[in-house]
């Protein structure tokens, strides 16, 4: 899932442990701090309703296991 920080975070940080240019490890070691510095939080994939940490019961609509980290956004282009 493209959305799921930790993992595009995981495969940046083993990226910069590959040959690769100067430029593109710049730019990728920018991005990595750039994520990394983004608080994401949850939300219930049924009505919405956010939380700042994992739920196993939404409290507002009350289905179970409906509560899944939502991404972060991704940095601004300069």
């Amino acid at each position: 899932d493209p959305r799921y920080v930790e993992a595009r975070l995981t495969l940046g940080r083993a990226l910069l442990g590959s040959s690769m240019g100067d430029e593109a490890r710049r730019e990728l070691e920018r991005l990595l701090a750039a994520f990394s510095t983004q608080e994401s939080g949850f939300a219930c994939r049924t009505c919405g309703h956010g939380y700042g940490e994992l739920q196993f019961r939404c409290t507002r609509c009350l289905n179970w296991d409906t509560v899944r980290r939502v991404a972060a956004a991704a940095p601004e282009e300069r």
